[in-house]
Protein backbone atom coordinates (compact mmCIF):
# COMPACT_ATOMS: atom_id res chain seq x y z
CA UNK A 1 0.00 0.00 0.00
CA UNK A 2 2.75 2.41 0.93
CA UNK A 3 4.64 1.41 -1.92
CA UNK A 4 1.93 2.81 -4.39
CA UNK A 5 0.59 5.83 -2.82
CA UNK A 6 4.79 6.65 -3.11
CA UNK A 7 4.75 5.89 -6.51
CA UNK A 8 1.32 7.99 -7.02
CA UNK A 9 3.07 11.07 -5.58
CA UNK A 10 5.81 10.60 -7.80
CA UNK A 11 3.89 10.34 -11.42
CA UNK A 12 2.08 13.38 -9.43
CA UNK A 13 5.23 15.23 -9.12
CA UNK A 14 6.60 13.98 -11.79
CA UNK A 15 4.10 15.26 -14.45
CA UNK A 16 3.51 18.53 -12.72
CA UNK A 17 7.30 19.49 -13.32
CA UNK A 18 6.48 18.04 -16.98
CA UNK A 19 3.73 20.36 -17.33
CA UNK A 20 5.83 23.59 -15.79
CA UNK A 21 8.59 22.38 -18.53
CA UNK A 22 6.09 22.56 -21.37
CA UNK A 23 4.80 25.70 -20.26
CA UNK A 24 8.49 27.38 -20.22
CA UNK A 25 9.38 25.59 -23.90
CA UNK A 26 5.39 26.73 -25.11
CA UNK A 27 6.36 30.39 -23.57
CA UNK A 28 9.90 30.74 -25.18
CA UNK A 29 8.60 29.65 -28.73
CA UNK A 30 6.17 32.54 -28.30
CA UNK A 31 8.28 35.00 -27.35
CA UNK A 32 9.27 37.29 -29.88
CA UNK A 33 12.75 36.94 -31.36
CA UNK A 34 15.40 39.29 -31.30
CA UNK A 35 17.22 39.72 -34.65
CA UNK A 36 19.58 42.50 -35.46
CA UNK A 37 18.10 44.45 -37.89
CA UNK A 38 18.81 43.58 -41.78
CA UNK A 39 22.09 45.21 -42.99
CA UNK A 40 23.32 46.74 -39.61
CA UNK A 41 26.43 47.80 -39.06
CA UNK A 42 29.02 48.82 -36.17
CA UNK A 43 29.07 52.05 -36.77
CA UNK A 44 32.99 53.48 -36.67
CA UNK A 45 34.36 55.54 -33.99
CA UNK A 46 34.89 58.38 -36.37
CA UNK A 47 31.35 58.98 -37.58
CA UNK A 48 29.62 58.52 -34.18
CA UNK A 49 29.04 62.01 -33.55
CA UNK A 50 28.17 63.17 -36.81
CA UNK A 51 25.80 59.82 -37.39
CA UNK A 52 24.64 59.34 -33.98
CA UNK A 53 22.91 56.56 -33.43
CA UNK A 54 23.22 54.71 -36.90
CA UNK A 55 23.34 51.23 -36.98
CA UNK A 56 22.11 50.95 -41.45
CA UNK A 57 24.07 52.62 -44.32
CA UNK A 58 23.08 53.26 -47.75
CA UNK A 59 25.08 54.17 -50.73
CA UNK A 60 22.90 55.68 -53.33
CA UNK A 61 22.82 56.73 -57.18
CA UNK A 62 20.30 59.99 -57.88
CA UNK A 63 18.95 61.94 -60.82
CA UNK A 64 19.74 65.41 -59.23
CA UNK A 65 18.26 67.02 -62.40
CA UNK A 66 15.37 64.74 -62.30
CA UNK A 67 15.88 64.44 -65.80
CA UNK A 68 16.57 67.86 -66.86
CA UNK A 69 19.35 67.66 -69.76
CA UNK A 70 19.43 71.61 -68.92
CA UNK A 71 19.82 71.04 -65.64
CA UNK A 72 22.69 69.05 -65.77
CA UNK A 73 25.02 71.53 -67.26
CA UNK A 74 24.01 74.17 -64.05
CA UNK A 75 24.66 73.55 -60.52
CA UNK A 76 21.80 71.29 -58.68
CA UNK A 77 21.95 73.52 -55.50
CA UNK A 78 17.94 73.44 -54.94
CA UNK A 79 17.67 69.47 -54.92
CA UNK A 80 19.04 67.88 -51.73
CA UNK A 81 19.29 64.11 -51.56
CA UNK A 82 17.13 64.26 -48.44
CA UNK A 83 14.32 66.87 -48.05
CA UNK A 84 12.39 67.20 -44.76
CA UNK A 85 13.79 64.06 -43.96
CA UNK A 86 12.19 62.33 -47.23
CA UNK A 87 14.38 60.96 -49.66
CA UNK A 88 14.61 62.14 -53.29
CA UNK A 89 12.69 60.67 -55.70
CA UNK A 90 15.04 60.30 -58.29
CA UNK A 91 17.19 57.69 -56.43
CA UNK A 92 17.66 54.35 -58.42
CA UNK A 93 16.52 51.51 -56.63
CA UNK A 94 18.30 49.18 -58.10
CA UNK A 95 21.59 50.80 -57.65
CA UNK A 96 21.58 50.68 -54.18
CA UNK A 97 23.99 49.01 -51.75
CA UNK A 98 23.92 48.58 -48.09
CA UNK A 99 27.50 49.18 -46.75
CA UNK A 100 28.62 46.33 -44.29
CA UNK A 101 30.76 47.06 -41.47
CA UNK A 102 34.07 47.15 -43.36
CA UNK A 103 33.31 49.16 -46.24
CA UNK A 104 31.75 51.58 -43.61
CA UNK A 105 35.09 52.05 -42.08
CA UNK A 106 36.67 52.39 -45.62
CA UNK A 107 34.37 55.29 -45.87
CA UNK A 108 35.30 56.74 -42.59
CA UNK A 109 38.64 56.97 -43.93
CA UNK A 110 37.45 58.81 -47.29
CA UNK A 111 35.47 61.49 -45.70
CA UNK A 112 36.81 62.52 -42.00
CA UNK A 113 40.47 63.65 -40.66
CA UNK A 114 43.33 65.46 -42.72
CA UNK A 115 42.54 64.84 -46.41
CA UNK A 116 44.84 66.06 -49.22
CA UNK A 117 43.05 69.51 -51.13
CA UNK A 118 41.66 68.99 -54.41
CA UNK A 119 40.60 71.55 -56.72
CA UNK A 120 36.90 71.66 -57.03
CA UNK A 121 35.09 73.06 -59.94
CA UNK A 122 32.40 75.99 -60.22
CA UNK A 123 29.39 73.26 -60.63
CA UNK A 124 27.66 70.88 -58.38
CA UNK A 125 25.93 68.18 -59.68
CA UNK A 126 25.50 65.53 -57.16
CA UNK A 127 24.89 62.02 -58.24
CA UNK A 128 25.97 59.69 -55.61
CA UNK A 129 24.41 59.52 -51.37
CA UNK A 130 25.28 57.98 -48.40
CA UNK A 131 21.92 57.57 -45.97
CA UNK A 132 21.99 56.64 -42.44
CA UNK A 133 19.84 55.33 -40.96
CA UNK A 134 18.58 54.78 -37.05
CA UNK A 135 17.21 51.42 -35.61
CA UNK A 136 13.24 52.56 -36.52
CA UNK A 137 14.39 53.59 -40.02
CA UNK A 138 14.33 57.21 -39.51
CA UNK A 139 17.16 59.01 -41.27
CA UNK A 140 20.36 60.75 -38.91
CA UNK A 141 22.74 61.89 -41.35
CA UNK A 142 23.16 62.16 -45.15
CA UNK A 143 26.16 62.97 -47.21
CA UNK A 144 25.61 63.78 -51.44
CA UNK A 145 28.78 63.74 -53.29
CA UNK A 146 29.87 64.89 -57.16
CA UNK A 147 32.60 62.89 -57.82
CA UNK A 148 33.03 65.11 -61.36
CA UNK A 149 33.08 69.06 -59.48
CA UNK A 150 34.71 67.60 -56.17
CA UNK A 151 31.85 69.00 -53.71
CA UNK A 152 29.61 67.97 -51.22
CA UNK A 153 26.70 68.54 -48.74
CA UNK A 154 25.99 66.82 -45.56
CA UNK A 155 23.68 66.70 -43.12
CA UNK A 156 24.61 67.86 -39.95
CA UNK A 157 26.74 70.14 -41.72
CA UNK A 158 29.37 69.87 -39.09
CA UNK A 159 31.62 66.57 -38.30
CA UNK A 160 33.13 65.44 -41.39
CA UNK A 161 36.41 66.57 -43.17
CA UNK A 162 35.99 70.05 -44.73
CA UNK A 163 37.92 67.83 -47.87
CA UNK A 164 36.47 64.51 -48.60
CA UNK A 165 38.78 61.86 -50.43
CA UNK A 166 36.85 62.01 -53.69
CA UNK A 167 38.70 58.78 -55.54
CA UNK A 168 38.77 57.11 -52.39
CA UNK A 169 35.04 57.35 -52.57
CA UNK A 170 34.77 56.70 -56.20
CA UNK A 171 36.65 53.28 -55.56
CA UNK A 172 34.34 52.44 -52.71
CA UNK A 173 31.82 53.05 -55.25
CA UNK A 174 33.03 50.93 -57.64
CA UNK A 175 33.66 48.50 -55.34
CA UNK A 176 30.14 47.76 -54.28
CA UNK A 177 28.58 48.39 -57.67
CA UNK A 178 27.57 51.76 -57.80
CA UNK A 179 28.33 53.57 -61.46
CA UNK A 180 30.62 56.46 -61.37
CA UNK A 181 30.71 58.76 -64.30
CA UNK A 182 32.96 61.54 -64.99
CA UNK A 183 30.75 63.78 -67.64
CA UNK A 184 27.13 64.84 -67.48
CA UNK A 185 26.11 63.37 -70.25
CA UNK A 186 27.24 59.91 -69.71
CA UNK A 187 24.97 60.11 -66.32
CA UNK A 188 22.00 61.38 -68.64
CA UNK A 189 22.42 58.19 -70.58
CA UNK A 190 22.38 55.77 -67.71
CA UNK A 191 19.13 58.04 -66.27
CA UNK A 192 17.27 57.31 -69.43
CA UNK A 193 18.30 53.90 -69.82
CA UNK A 194 17.49 53.31 -66.32
CA UNK A 195 13.78 54.69 -66.57
CA UNK A 196 13.28 52.78 -69.75
CA UNK A 197 13.87 49.80 -67.80
CA UNK A 198 11.41 50.84 -65.03
CA UNK A 199 8.27 51.76 -68.04
CA UNK A 200 8.84 48.80 -69.59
Amino acid sequence: MKASIIGLILILLLGCDGNKQNDVLKQDADAPSIEPAPHQIVLDARLKDWAKGAVTVKAVVFDCAEGDAEGMSVSCTDRRLIQDGVEHPFIVGSASKYLSTEDVVELANFITGEQDPSGAAGCYIPHHGLIFYAADGSIVAHLEVCLMCYGYRCLPTEGLSPQLDYDGLAKLFRKIGLPVYDVPDDWSRYFKENQRKHSN
